[in-house]
Formats: structure tokens, sequence, C-alpha cells
């Protein structure tokens, strides 16, 4: 799930600092809809590393692999299997990325910003049909440490902020100035936070002023509006009953298998889109791969819209706001992309 979730976060008590606004868990079992999504479209082997995310633009696809040699930004075209634009190399030298990390891409600036912790700095592209040109650039040390997990833009002046903190799961809102504003501490499960760490997924929703909180390894959701510069809790939703339990003060999973949590959101203008491994591994049975195939869709709401069942396993996914057009980053036998057609499941509805 790209070299950004591999890092961690030890999570402690769930408290809100500043803004707050208490809410009641909601545990979610049902969805009113379940359709299937249908490979119509495969490209050609493009990535030969696991690419950190993906975006559609009108002229093809935005991904950062963090692992290229040729190119660390690119765009590519779909139906030619060519890349449209390459930017960026591997390397020490000026302009160069050691450990670039990409952060959410901005539908309203058309914007990328990628952190790259080797080179202690944060860097915002513009992206536009044919040039990509950097236009931001700080040391991540402005910005409370030389080391975070997510760092990216809300608006002119301010930064969403995840600070590597061994013994704190913080999100924080600075100012370009590095200033902080407010901050946000994080625990929805206490048990679990209590022995073990997690990874969670931001997603900032622009023209709503909400941020889309996911738990990688647990089915947890939550939003909150940053209006006002505050953090304050709209809704939180389980998917999942507790997979793990506590033995001699260690956290073991009930399975190796099991893998409860939310790979990648995605927003539109009405709906959350988030690409979850929520299902138990049967027993006596192998699992080829452990990458999700379900796309759970809610509303702004917090209310489940309808679950769609793909035919291939992704890593990331891109969604247009017609909700026709689903695109992800299929894992075998190599990483490329794939279409998906949506359709009604007999079978099931």
């Amino acid at each position: 799930m790209k070299l950004g979730v591999s890092y961690i976060l030890i999570l402690l008590s769930c408290s809100l600092i500043f803004s707050c606004k208490s809410g009641n868990m909601e545990l979610i079992d049902k969805f009113p809809v379940i359709n299937k999504g249908t490979t119509i479209k495969s490209s050609q082997s493009l990535m030969t590393r696991s690419p950190a995310n993906l975006t559609k633009l009108q002229s093809g696809f935005l991904y950062v692999n963090p692992f290229s040699k040729n190119g660390v930004i690119k765009i590519i075209d779909i139906n030619s299997n060519k890349d449209l634009i390459s930017y960026g190399i591997l390397g020490r030298g000026p302009g160069e990325f050691i450990t670039p990390f990409p952060q959410q891409f901005s539908k309203i600036r058309n914007t990328i910003t990628i952190m790259d912790s080797g080179k202690g700095d944060i860097r915002e592209f513009s992206i536009r049909e044919n040039e990509i040109h950097e236009i931001f650039r700080k040391k991540l040390e402005l910005f409370g440490g030389d080391n975070c997990l997510n760092i990216f833009r809300i608006s002119e002046n301010r930064f969403v902020i995840r600070p590597y903190r061994k013994e704190e799961g913080f999100i924080e809102i600075r100012d370009t100035l590095g200033t902080l504003i407010s901050q946000l501490q994080l625990c929805p499960i206490k048990d679990y936070c209590k022995y073990s760490r997690s990874t969670y997924l931001l997603h900032y929703v622009e023209k709503k002023e909400v941020l889309i909180i996911g738990m990688a390894e647990y089915g947890y959701l939550a939003a909150y509006s940053l209006k006002n510069d505050q953090f304050e809790l709209i809704w939180e939703k389980e998917l999942t009953n507790p997979f793990y339990y506590i033995e001699d003060n260690i956290l073991k999973w009930r399975t190796e298998l099991n893998q409860q949590g939310f790979w990648d959101i995605e927003s539109t203008k009405d709906h959350i889109y988030t690409l979850y491994s929520g299902f138990l591994q049967p027993e006596g049975k192998e699992r080829l791969n452990t990458a999700p195939s379900i796309v759970l869709k809610f509303n702004f709401g917090g209310e489940p819209v309808e679950k769609i069942i793909l035919d291939e396993p992704i890593m990331k996914f891109s969604i247009s706001e017609d909700r026709q057009d689903l695109w992800g980053i299929s894992i075998s036998p190599d990483f490329h992309l794939v279409q998906f057609e949506i359709s009604k499941d007999e079978n099931i509805n």
C-alpha cells in the first residue's frame, strides 16, 4: 500500500485538542446496494514497482513511482501505453529525489505535493497537460521536524501535517511559516492503540473543507470539518468487529490473513469512495494476494450507499465524477492499469 503506508504511528487516547465535537461510533455491516465491477480494459505493464498514487487527468493518468530511476512523476497514456510526461530522477543532486512520497493531488490548484524525507523537504508541483513545474519548496523541519507521515496544502496559507512522533498520534494544521494553528490526537480503538501501531489514510475534500480519515489495519472511517482552522468531528464509523486479541500485553491477530482496513480514499462532488479489504480469509484456502477488491461508497453524511465488488484486486484507484469510469492499479501479474465497468450484480441484488 505504497511507500507512505509503510510508515507507522503509535496511537494513544482519543481526545480532541482545541475545537472538538463528540460523536457516537456506528457499526456498519450492510450496504443498501451491492454491484460488481468487471474489467473491460487493461494496459500493458508500465510500472516496474508499486506506484504510490493514481489520479485521472484529461490527458492520461498521473502517478508517482518512488522507486523509478527513469522519471519519478509520470503522466501516462493508457491507449498508447507510453509516457506523456516523465519528470525527476532519483539522486542527491539539485532537484532530484531520494525518498519521494506523493501526497494528495489538488483538483482546484492542479498541483501535487511530494514529501522527501531523505532530502528533508516538501515540494509542490503544478501539473498541466504537457508540463510539470516545481512551484513551492520548504524544509520539513519548518513544520515541526525533519520527518513526517503526511503533509499537504489545504489552502493558500495552511497545511495539514501528520508528524512522526513515536509516542503521539497527532494531525496538525500549520501555516506556511510552520506555526502550529491546531491539532487533533487520534485513537478510535483504545485497546488496539495501547498495544499496537497503525497507519492512517488522509483525504482532504477541498470544496467542502472536510478531512476523511481511514485506518489501514482496521475498518474505521471518520470525517472532520476543518473550517475555522479547527478539527470538528462530523461522524465516525466502524465496519468490522475486533479481529485482534491481547495476550501477555502483546497484540495478536486472530488470523495472519486478516487485512480489514482501507487502502485508498477518493471523493467526488457528492460521495466518498474507499478501497477496502474487509473480508476474512476462509479456513484452509490460500490467498493469492492480499490486495483488496471492494470499493465502498458513502455520502458526506457518512451513510453507506453502495458496495462494489471488483473482479480483480487493486492497490490504488481513481473514479470519475459520474462513477462510470473506475480505474485501478492491479498487481497481477505485474503493476498495470485496469478499467472497470460497474453494473448490477443479479446474483446479489
